[in-house]
């Protein structure tokens, strides 16, 4: 499964998420479950792709480090936020 594969994936069940939490509580937790863990997962497999030794891109002023930029950080919070979210729901916390 490649990032891409997994960020499409989770955005399509979080459509289908929001859809069913309307209708059906319980299907519609299962699908926002579905979701944070393929947006953990997508995260996680871009972090174990990324090159062990730095990339340095050096211009005549400067040099370009790349870093995880805030969509990489969105992703990561957004899926860890709705799994709490759900383990927070099934046990009648919130």
């Amino acid at each position: 499964m490649t990032v891409v594969t997994a960020c499409r994936t989770s955005l399509v069940s979080w459509f289908v998420a929001n859809i069913l939490l309307c209708f059906e509580l319980v299907r519609g937790l299962a699908m926002l479950t579905l979701t944070g863990c393929l947006m953990v997962t997508g995260a996680i497999v871009y972090h174990a792709m990324q090159p062990t030794k730095p990339l340095f891109i050096r211009f005549e002023d400067g040099s370009l480090i790349p870093v995880y930029g805030w969509a990489f950080w969105l992703a990561f919070v957004a899926g860890d936020s709705s799994l709490h979210y759900v383990k927070l729901k099934h046990f009648n916390i919130l």
